[in-house]
């Protein structure tokens, strides 16, 4: 239309007459205009309508404009099962997304759906469908901003009122609490695009920078050779990290940058629990004028140690340019230093590829022209920063813990556009919780989210490459997890159900006799093996008694033989080794040295596990167990 418009300006007067072609424009321009407002209502008002005040009696006062037309085409199909009402949401632009998500499409989903209706004997759809939404209705409610019903609610709420949908799911291990994941996520999508079409809102013109921005600070040649500027990054490639559950971390670190005075903060956690991508969203909101006003215009720099290092001839050349680096930092007098592993730079006796920086940094903490952010582990943490007075008062600690099941799984929205982009594969939803479950149950010395976003790389890269699979599914989850704990996960190999079904025979081969202990071993093997047992204890904790040379020690090792695979699996511990109290040390670890009991149930965590001789053990040691 705007083109047509474009013609009719420039078109020759002589065709038509100037007047005619002035008349048209006229008539033409508020046709386009009124078009164009009745878009944006359909989309913005109808789509997202406040909910009324007024009694709740009528339903269908209460859905939006998509949902009504879902509804209508169900009430016009005249249908008696309830599950029809799948057929109109099928062919919701979104939907498709959904059914993808868990390895279906929308053609083979009406087929089955139109072959379950041809054989359905229900009636009454009205009275379905009052309570269908009026338990839509109550689920919205619930949540914390409740808003007209749309197609989405629907779908979830069919998972448990729609015999078709219920079974469809039950079928790929799923139920209503993942539809309302899958249906949430699309939500959110749909969402992100709406808001980026807006591009007259404040958030969006923010992502354009200001002419002539980075001039105001001045030239910084050494600062941007040898870091990162995190924050024209972002503008440029539009990262736009979300944090989930880190709210009061990531406030507290923009009020220690905006004081006054000591404004360093050092975060401190577990590798992979997300110090970066806190540091990254800071960036994003300074760009996005989301900050505090002190920090407005700030620019975030990653320092690149490896940069400073490479090609220099001496320690003193090294230094140069660490100084050349924070000087130019601060005549700028806008730039926030990111330092990541910020202890390897306190260090008295430095590693290869680092440098020992305290002396050379600590007047520089202490001005206002600069502020730096370090990012440490606790390990790093107290090694270096808390055992020097002067780097304790120049920073403020944020410690950040590893986050939750809940939040994971929505970081993972974000995360796994990106894998599939990069492997060319299909993330299922059902790869994507196995990650999650599995991730917290068998690893335990890596947190979230980096262990599930670990895991899903490597499960892409295993359809792809060795699968020659587009689609990543939860039994590559499985192989993956197996591959990096050696823990038999998953459906159970025939080899193993042989091993489980006869494990008795198997043991009396390498044990004679004592057959009550050997059932009661194979029992609890079994119950393990088959998710009936708590996954927060051992497979098993029996006490073998009895005289010298009975067989404690031999059952035990036919055990770790046969179901474990090899007597190497046998962690073997002399109890009589561990009589002094300051034994309990060597078992579990003190400060920053490992215990030798948790290092080698960490290394080796699909094993068995003998305390010989326990009664010898301090009491403490027993208590401990």
């Amino acid at each position: 239309v705007l083109a047509l418009l474009g013609v009719l300006r420039f078109l020759n007067p002589d065709l038509l007459g100037g007047a005619r072609t002035t008349g048209l424009i006229f008539i033409l321009a508020p046709v386009i205009f009124s078009l164009w407002v009745y878009f944006l209502f359909l989309n913005s008002y109808l789509k997202h309508a406040p909910l009324r005040s007024a009694e709740k009696s009528n339903l269908a006062d209460f859905l939006d404009f998509e949902t009504t037309q879902v509804v209508d085409k169900f009430l016009q199909s005249g249908k008696a099962d309830i599950s029809a009402l799948l057929l109109p949401i099928s062919e919701m632009p979104g939907c498709d997304f959904i059914l993808f998500r868990i390895g279906d499409n929308p053609e083979k989903f009406s087929a089955k759906l139109r072959e379950y209706l041809k054989n359905s004997k229900k009636n009454n759809p009205g009275d379905e469908l009052d309570l269908l939404l009026g338990d839509a209705f109550a689920d919205v409610m619930k949540s914390e901003a409740p808003r007209a019903l749309n197609w989405r609610d629907l779908l979830v709420t069919l998972a448990a009122r729609s015999d078709f949908f219920r079974n469809y799911l039950f079928a790929l291990r799923l139920e209503k609490k993942d539809v309302r994941f899958l249906a949430d996520w699309n939500w959110a999508i749909e969402l992100g695009q709406q808001f980026r079409k807006k591009f007259w809102l404040k958030e969006n013109l923010m992502r354009r920078r200001g002419l002539a921005k980075g001039w105001s600070a001045g030239f910084t040649l050494n600062l941007d050779r040898f870091a990162l500027d995190l924050t024209e990054i972002i503008a440029k490639r539009g990262f736009s990290p979300h944090l989930y559950g880190r709210l009061a971390e990531t406030e507290s670190i923009e009020r220690i940058l905006a004081r006054a005075g000591e404004n360093n903060a050092v975060i401190v956690g577990d590798p992979g629990v997300g110090k970066k991508t806190i540091a990254q969203a800071l960036a994003k909101k300074i760009l996005d004028g989301d900050t505090l006003p002190s920090l407005a215009h700030k620019r975030v720099l990653e320092l690149d140690i490896g940069a400073i290092l490479a090609g220099a001839a001496s320690e003193h050349e090294v230094e140069g340019r660490l100084k050349a680096v924070l000087n130019d930092a601060v005549s700028a007098g806008n730039v926030i230093l990111l330092i990541d592993e910020i202890h390897s730079m306190f260090e008295k006796n430095p590693a290869p590829g680092t440098v020992n920086a305290a002396e050379l940094l600590l007047p520089y903490l202490n001005s206002s022209s600069i502020q730096i952010i370090g990012l440490t582990t606790y390990a790093g943490y107290q090694g270096t920063i808390a055992k020097n007075g002067s780097l304790l008062r120049s920073f403020e600690k944020v410690e950040i813990h590893e986050t939750s099941k809940e939040n994971v799984f929505k970081i993972l929205e974000e995360v796994v556009p990106q894998i599939e982009a990069h492997d060319q594969v299909l993330i299922l939803y059902q790869a994507m919780r196995q990650a999650v479950e599995m991730t917290d149950r068998y690893i335990k010395n890596v947190p979230f989210p980096e262990k599930a976003i670990s895991v899903l790389q490597q499960a892409a890269v295993l359809a792809r490459s060795k699968r020659k699979s587009s689609q990543v599914t939860p039994e590559d989850i499985e192989e993956v997890i197996h591959q990096k704990t050696e823990i038999p996960v998953g459906k159970i190999a025939l080899a193993e159900k042989e091993i489980l079904l006869d494990l008795e025979k198997i043991l009396h081969r390498k044990v004679i006799g004592q057959e009550d202990a050997i059932l009661a071993i194979s029992s609890a093997m079994r119950r393990a093996r088959s998710g009936i047992s708590s996954e927060k204890k051992p497979i098993g904790s029996f006490l073998f008694l009895g005289p010298t040379g009975v067989g404690k020690t031999e059952t035990a090792k036919a055990l770790a033989s046969v179901y474990f695979g090899s007597e190497k699996r046998l962690n073997r511990f002399d109890m009589s080794e561990y009589q002094r109290q300051d034994s309990i040390h060597r078992i579990i670890g003190h400060d920053d040295e490992g215990g030798q009991l948790t290092t080698a149930i960490m290394e080796n965590p699909f094993s068995l596990l003998l305390l010989d001789e326990i009664e010898k053990a301090h009491p403490d040691i027993l208590n401990l167990f």
